[in-house]
């Protein structure tokens, strides 16, 4: 994992493993590498479409709601 360490939230830096494990937060991982393979470049993932992603789970959301009225309702 590739972390920004010149965001506000990440300075000064004291305390490395500290800031790991309290002050990073999900923005400043910049790169992820697993297995040798770069599943995330610059904040962008390389391994799946992000848009048909959010496009995929939007389209079931109006279902989920309708159907959780219904079962709602006396």
């Amino acid at each position: 994992m590739i972390i920004d360490l010149d965001e506000d939230n990440l300075v000064p830096l004291y305390d490395p493993v500290s800031h790991l494990a309290y002050a990073v937060e999900a923005a400043d991982v910049r790169t992820v590498i697993i297995d040798g393979r770069i599943v995330l470049r610059d904040g962008v993932l390389t391994t799946a479409d992000e848009r048909e992603i959010s496009r995929v789970r939007f389209a079931h959301l109006p279902s989920r709601i309708d159907s959780s009225r219904a079962e709602a309702e006396p």
